[in-house]
């Protein structure tokens, strides 16, 4: 399937490239797709990146646990229901 790019300067880039690399246009794309890909599956998870702000968070924040009923009497005061 052929790609159909309408975007002038993405379009100079690629040219732009594949003349300095001596490439196809199709060789320019596919070497910056795989870089980014590579990119992507090297990239550290979310969980991970988090994981220390988190430990920090649950260090130093204490969370009282309430129960429905009492989260709805709160409520309900606070509403001057």
């Amino acid at each position: 399937m052929a790609l159909n790019i309408k975007d002038p300067a993405l379009l100079r880039q690629i040219e732009h490239l594949s003349r300095v690399r001596r490439m196809s246009k199709a060789d320019v794309l596919r070497a910056a797709l795989d870089r980014e890909m590579a990119e992507e599956a090297s990239a550290m998870p979310v969980k991970e990146r988090l994981a220390p702000l988190l430990a920090k968070v649950a260090s130093t924040v204490t969370v009282e646990r309430t129960s429905w009923e009492e989260e709805k009497r709160y409520f309900d005061e606070l509403w001057g229901q």
